[in-house]
């Protein structure tokens, strides 16, 4: 199968309450045409708009370090054919150079 090429845009507003905490909040769309299931074959069941709100929370304990947890879940979901997308849970370890 080939996927479709996609468009994506985010805006994301940060508050920082602490020096070493920082909660972030998003919204978040995605487009995307049809794909192929073989060479001029359409995908009846790929493709659409979605829009998304993510929340997250990151504490940066080190100097250059942050842990990261969040979500971003769905709220505007205009698929084509039978597709089904929910929120996905999301951690992460990340270090700046």
């Amino acid at each position: 199968p080939h996927a479709a090429e996609s468009v994506r845009g985010t805006f994301t507003f940060e508050l920082r309450p602490h020096r070493l905490v920082r909660a972030r909040s998003g919204i978040g769309t995605r487009y995307e045409p049809s794909g192929e299931l073989a060479p001029d074959v359409a995908d009846p069941n790929s493709g659409g708009l979605v829009g998304s709100l993510s929340e997250e929370l990151a504490v940066g304990p080190f100097r250059g370090w942050e842990i990261r947890g969040g979500i971003v879940a769905p709220v505007v979901r205009l698929l084509h054919g039978e597709q089904r997308l929910s929120a996905v849970f999301a951690t992460s370890l990340a270090k700046t150079f």
